[in-house]
């Protein structure tokens, strides 16, 4: 999306949301099936990869500015955890990954003046959402192509997740629903098999599901380092699962069923999270 706009449908359009000119992209997302959303990637065309590779080169920009000794940021998340890796090779991807998402976070929280690509409406969503799947394409060659329907995927979810959930909610985001994005887009970056990427989203939903939003601050690179971190996890569980478990805790039969578990957790069974956490903000600034 851009400016409000979806731009990878130029030949498929989202359904028409009945009785509401004004109605949203998110009206139209909470309308879908994920197969139905995520058929979108068949429309991808070079002005989308461009446009894709737009925001990747925006985000890494973002991160390495936070990595760079020189800086100092927020905790300091991304260069403190960027230190421990100690080679280039596979065991070294899932810290890597935490260094630079939690490293963009620092720079972004603190107020850096540079652009960042969003993921449903928010600047660290699209952190979490673009990073780990770029760099786990850096890391194994793959093409242009690739790498955009991997990340576009990521945005997808994101955005499918967030639709039923809302903008705001008790629950961050940027770890549940954009670190779920992550987990589709890298598991379909290393298998293309949709069944293995709803593994993903589960795996990383029922991980992550309990971690809440106590607002926008430094410490959102604590929270949006693990979600990236965490992503990898589950895309790896999906890769090496053989077949779909039972439903049990919040993962439902379907996808679907999952994330209106989650979105009911969320909306109604943390309704009060909202109001204590606004009664501690307060307390503390007095």
């Amino acid at each position: 999306m851009m400016d409000g706009k979806l731009i990878l449908s130029k030949r498929k359009r989202l359904p028409v949301i009945q009785n509401s000119e004004k109605a949203s992209i998110f009206d139209a997302i909470k309308n879908m099936t994920f197969n139905e959303l995520t058929s979108l990637l068949n429309d991808i065309d070079d002005e989308d990869i461009k446009y894709i590779y737009e925001g990747i080169k925006m985000n890494m920009a973002v991160a390495h500015i936070g990595l760079d000794p020189d800086n100092d940021y927020g905790l300091g998340v991304g260069k403190t955890i960027f230190k421990m890796i100690k080679s280039d090779d596979l065991s070294a991807l899932p810290l890597k990954i935490k260094a630079y998402a939690a490293a963009a976070a620092d720079a972004r929280m603190a107020g850096i003046s540079k652009p960042v690509m969003s993921s449903a409406g928010s600047g660290n969503h699209g952190i979490t959402a673009i990073l780990p799947v770029y760099l786990v394409a850096d890391f194994y060659k793959k093409t242009m192509e690739e790498t955009a329907k991997a990340v576009t995927l990521s945005h997808l979810t994101t955005s499918f997740l967030k639709s039923r959930t809302g903008r705001l909610s008790p629950i961050c985001g940027c770890t549940v629903a954009a670190g779920a994005g992550a987990a589709a887009g890298i598991t379909y970056l290393l298998s293309q098999d949709m069944t293995k990427v709803e593994d993903a989203i589960e795996i990383h939903v029922s991980n992550l599901i309990g971690m809440i939003c106590d607002g926008a601050k430094d410490t959102c690179a604590l929270k949006v380092g693990t979600g990236a971190y965490e992503a990898y996890n589950a895309a790896m569980i999906a890769l090496e699962k053989n077949g779909h478990d039972i439903p049990r805790g919040i993962i439902g039969e379907t996808l679907e069923e999952t994330v209106d578990n989650m979105a009911e957790l969320s909306n109604k069974g943390m309704k009060n999270v909202d109001t204590i956490i606004i009664s501690l903000l307060q307390n503390n600034i007095l």
